[in-house]
């Protein structure tokens, strides 16, 4: 509960559960403990059951989330070839709709509010990326200045704020 900070329920993961995001009527949560075992898994986000583990990739380490209407994005950090996945969620069935090598050490993902873009921060190129959520086609790039650590959607998703590490 929010307003309480009273825990109102308790969901089984994977090991070491570290970043979650909403997407269709589902919790997703990125998860793993060391270098190749990352994963995705995910509850219905009313009721806590129907878990489940999404079929991917090998993932290098658990991967960093973000989730917008019916979409999903996932990527993957701490490897050179920063590897972002998108999906559609419709009730409990998630459909894997693109993936691109955004190479330069992925650092952060986000999905616009109405779930059609996303965008990434990464150690290098010193910019932000904006790609077709679809497709992950390149839609747009921002200069930033060196080593961008996060991006983030406004609420009306008009603009795309970042962060620089130091």
């Amino acid at each position: 509960d929010t307003g309480t900070l009273t825990e109102v329920a308790r969901y089984t993961t994977a090991e070491c559960p570290v970043h979650l995001a909403f997407a269709g009527s589902r919790l997703f949560y990125g998860a793993g403990c060391g270098q190749w075992n990352g994963t995705i898994g995910s509850v219905d986000a009313a009721t806590g059951t129907g878990l489940q583990t999404l079929s991917t990739a090998s993932l290098y380490s658990a991967p960093l989330l973000d989730g917008a209407g019916d979409t999903l994005v996932a990527g993957v950090g701490g490897i050179s070839s920063g590897p972002v996945y998108t999906y559609t969620v419709t009730g409990a069935t998630v459909t894997a709709l693109a993936q691109k090598n955004i190479d330069g050490y992925l650092a952060r993902v986000s999905v616009s509010p109405d779930g059609r873009r996303v965008a990434t921060a990464s150690g290098s190129p010193y910019y932000l990326a904006q790609y077709d959520a679809a497709t992950m086609a390149v839609a747009g790039s921002f200069e930033t200045g060196p080593y961008p650590a996060d991006v983030a959607y406004s609420n009306g998703g008009t603009w795309i704020g970042k962060t620089l590490r130091r």
